[in-house]
């Protein structure tokens, strides 16, 4: 008998949709799964004296299921960049240069020889910059535009201070990642080592992608997949010595994330405090079928739909009149673990679906409950924005 502690998860992306390339897996950190081979059938229609029936007609198949997780960084990059069907995340942001200031007027960085146009920096992306004497100059800051001398970021919190070129020199990173159109598709395979059986799923894609942040809990979340088929064999469709899963910390919603932003400007937010946050991601995938095939031959894709719920403590009305008054608004939250390995979710132009506050009982807080859809922003040119940043 098969144990699910015995039980090891792996993966490849494919060059072609269905096809498992000649390479190795990489291993999967996951908490459970739920992937299968579904199969239909048709009972017959014909009419028998005895009342009985038949056959049963095999119609269909289709290999779908949830891969379930604990957030560490860098575990799910692979996911995260195909659910949100973008090609690939950008080119790193690698500046170190001396000629770097901070001006308070205009809340940017002025660089005299350096030239920021080349440094693969777009609008609404978030940055790392350290290196300069005054905190108010380092962190993390969301860029509003970017010429050849200068950077300009968004004000969070405080105004950057006037500050030169210091000594030591001044460096700037990141990368991020926008939901795009391009499909990616997996060969998923689960080992049970017990009893040596591997079940490999062929030309799954990312269907959907949830996440749920709550207070005094590990941030969770899952990838559902749709595909092609399912192979069972006692041997693994890898070639070679998989790849190590990561060995990232696990990230909470406590101590790891820093800070959660709500408002248009999506500049720093105070007075506001956050029970819960869901996010949810659906690219409204379809199986295509055709005459002649069993299961899918390839898939098709729908809207990109980004939705999301949000707890707050009730302290003013703010968030209820966002609702009332159909605002528009931006959110985004910032996770580190304790190396310091750091993402970014940014949703920059959301507004709220739904909105209740309640005394549900005695001996209960009051909570602001927000349904939230995202919408494309013009700026960006993106519903949903994530961007990392190694230690």
């Amino acid at each position: 008998m098969s144990d699910s502690n015995r039980t090891q998860m792996y993966y490849l992306p494919e060059v072609s949709w269905g096809v498992t390339p000649a390479s190795a897996l990489t291993e999967m950190r996951f908490t459970s799964e739920s992937l299968s081979y579904g199969v239909q059938t048709k009972s017959s229609d014909e009419i028998r004296s005895d009342r009985q029936l038949t056959d049963l007609i095999l119609t269909g198949a289709e290999a779908n299921g949830a891969i379930n997780y604990e957030l560490s960084y860098g575990t799910y990059d692979p996911f995260l960049a195909a659910a949100l069907m973008a090609t690939a995340w950008s080119t790193a942001v690698a500046i170190s240069a001396t000629d770097i200031s901070a001006a308070t007027t205009g809340n940017k960085y002025v660089a005299a020889s350096t030239d920021f146009t080349t440094k693969h920096i777009t609008p609404g992306q978030w940055v790392k910059v350290a290196g300069f004497v005054a905190a108010n100059n380092n962190g993390f800051k969301r860029v509003v535009s970017v010429t050849i001398t200068d950077l300009v970021v968004e004000v969070q919190g405080a105004a950057l201070v006037t500050e030169t070129a210091p000594v030591a020199a001044i460096t700037i990173g990141g990368s991020t990642l926008r939901n795009g159109v391009a499909e990616t598709s997996f060969t998923l395979e689960r080992y049970h080592s017990d009893v040596t059986q591997f079940f490999t799923y062929r030309g799954m894609v990312p269907d959907t992608m949830d996440m749920k942040l709550a207070a005094g809990s590990i941030i969770t979340g899952s990838f559902n997949f749709k595909g092609k088929d399912e192979v069972l064999a006692g041997t693994t469709k890898g070639t070679g010595t998989a790849v190590a899963a990561s060995t990232t910390q696990i990230i909470n919603a406590v101590s790891n994330v820093a800070n959660v932003i709500e408002g248009s400007t999506l500049a720093a937010m105070s007075g506001v405090y956050i029970n819960s946050l869901d996010v949810s991601l659906k690219n409204n995938a379809r199986g295509l079928t055709a005459i002649g095939s069993l299961g899918s031959v390839d898939m098709g894709y729908g809207r990109c739909d980004v939705t999301g719920n949000l707890k707050a403590y009730f302290i003013n009305e703010t968030l209820y009149n966002k609702y009332i008054n159909n605002t528009r608004t931006g959110l985004s939250y910032r996770t580190a673990d304790s190396a310091g390995n750091t993402y970014i979710f940014t949703f920059p132009n959301v507004e709220y679906t739904s909105a209740k506050t309640n005394a549900g009982g005695s001996n209960q807080d009051i909570t602001v409950d927000l349904g939230w859809q995202a919408i494309r922003d013009a700026t960006t040119n993106c519903t949903i924005q994530i961007d990392r940043f190694a230690a």
